[in-house]
């Protein structure tokens, strides 16, 4: 963003922008960029949960949980392209 404004560029008239991660700077940013959350707090919950029940059941190599955590798409105005 910073590098578009610097060469004349209007994030939402000129273009449009999604970042990954969705920090907490994210949305006091001007303006507010649309991130995907990876919901890394709850992956971590989840993989300690997954990691404990291992050693307190004894699972075998191999024998492995799949899980899914699904990514959030958080839209802010960086993404909200205008018209012109």
């Amino acid at each position: 963003m910073k590098y578009l404004k610097s060469n004349g560029y209007k994030i939402t008239e000129d273009c449009a922008i999604v970042g990954f991660a969705n920090e907490p700077f994210t949305s006091i940013m001007e303006p507010g960029l649309t991130s995907i959350d990876q919901n890394s707090f709850k992956m971590g919950m989840e993989v300690a949960s997954l990691f404990f029940e291992e050693i307190n059941h004894h699972i075998e190599a191999g024998e492995y949980k799949s899980l899914i955590i699904e990514p959030e798409l958080i839209v802010r105005q960086s993404s909200l392209k205008k018209s012109r």
